[in-house]
């Protein structure tokens, strides 16, 4: 029988089987820093959640995060648990 270490990114879950590989992988990610502005929209759209949101991520970069769906609804929530809301 033989033994296999394997090392798994913290941030996207590949698997690999040196540690440094699985460093490199790790180091490579952009990560977000801060959020820099949301926008909601107008009532009559039917959606109270989040439109989108600029991000600076640790690069500098600013990207657009963009609302596509709810994929768990708040356990309190009248919905149906398992449904998913497409706007």
């Amino acid at each position: 029988m033989n033994i296999v270490t394997q090392y798994c990114c913290d941030l996207c879950g590949e698997s690999y089987l040196d540690k440094k590989s699985c460093e490199r992988c790790e180091q490579s990610h952009i990560k977000p820093e801060r959020i820099e502005a949301v926008r909601f929209r107008a009532e009559k759209y039917n959606n109270p959640y989040v439109d989108h949101m600029l991000i600076r991520m640790n690069d500098g970069a600013l990207a657009k995060y963009t609302f596509q769906c709810i994929v768990e609804q708040a356990p309190d929530s009248d919905k149906n648990e398992n449904e998913v809301t497409e706007q």
